[in-house]
């Protein structure tokens, strides 16, 4: 695999191994790219990483899967995925390579398309988020893809502003005919200032992973109150913060099972379940296989997949 990162700032998160393209990054460090060459059939990982992520499916059959939604993807399919969103990838072909970009929410900046914010791309649930819909529009995101992986890759003069003009060539592209679904409240708009409010309590459950982290705490944390914080916090994540707190754990659990050798029972606890039983139910019903079947799987495809 190779890994191409900006600045030498980036530092690892708590879901890291060491032959993971997972990536914590700074503001100093606001993007990062990952180009696996080559991924056999079969392989399969759960990821969380810190920044937003824009991936492009160069060649062969994946799948991506969000927690019950799963996304088949072909070249020139594009997913979506938001900050701290667990998501499993899985080759479906003989081989596979994809282009992933993870970069910070000001790296784009308040950009907008016809006064829809970008970020509210990645503030909808996985199943809601916009596709590519036609050959012509998947022609040009592979054109797009290729181009973003040259400028990664050889990174020649100015080559982040290529990426960015890149990132926002695609997401133009998929919101054009899209509009957001109906919300609770419509009036409510996303913005990347919002999303910067409430990243200390995106950062104290990435300190504290096994760690139960109530919402009062977590408003307490970015300077808000309870209901301005939940409020901010839905808009831009698209969830409640109780919800993404437990897929958060449960990405955990999925680190823990490949980086370690410990028990079913040793991971619950360690990730905050209340045991092995409530692990397990929590796991299938978000990533449609036991944990057992998960470190198994890993085990098979070995840890230097993207290594």
């Amino acid at each position: 695999m190779k890994r191409v990162v900006e600045g030498a700032a980036l530092s690892p998160d708590w879901v890291v191994q060491a032959t993971r393209h997972h990536i914590g990054l700074t503001g100093t460090a606001p993007v990062a790219a990952y180009t696996p060459e080559r991924l056999p059939r079969g392989a399969m990982r759960i990821d969380l990483h810190q920044g937003i992520e824009v991936g492009i499916v160069l060649a062969g059959r994946h799948e991506r899967q969000f927690e019950d939604f799963v996304m088949p993807l072909e070249p020139g399919d594009i997913w979506l995925c938001a900050m701290w969103e667990p998501h499993r990838w899985h080759v479906l072909s003989d081989w596979g390579s994809s282009l992933g970009i993870v970069f910070l929410p000001e790296f784009l900046g308040e950009e907008r398309f016809d006064g829809i914010s970008w970020l509210t791309l990645f503030a909808v649930r996985p199943r809601e988020r916009p596709r590519v819909g036609t050959d012509a529009m998947r022609k040009r995101v592979l054109a797009v893809g290729e181009d973003l992986r040259r400028e990664i890759t050889e990174r020649p003069p100015r080559w982040m502003t290529a990426v960015r003009l890149g990132i926002l060539h695609i997401l133009f592209e998929l919101s054009r005919g899209w509009s957001p679904p109906p919300v609770r409240r419509p009036e409510s708009k996303v913005y990347v200032s919002d999303l910067t409010k409430i990243m200390p309590a995106l950062r104290l459950i990435q300190d504290n992973p096994a760690k139960p982290v109530r919402q009062v705490e977590a408003a307490s944390a970015c300077g808000l109150s309870v209901s301005g914080f939940s409020r901010i916090f839905v808009s831009t994540m698209g969830m409640s913060f109780t919800r993404f707190h437990v897929r958060a754990r449960l990405a955990f659990a999925a680190h823990l099972l490949v980086a370690t050798d410990s028990s079913i029972e040793a991971i619950a606890d360690k990730a905050g379940f209340v045991d092995d039983s409530h692990l397990i139910h929590a796991f299938v019903k978000h990533y449609a296989c036991t944990p057992g079947q998960y470190r198994r799987r890993v085990q098979i495809i070995g840890p230097d997949t993207e290594g």
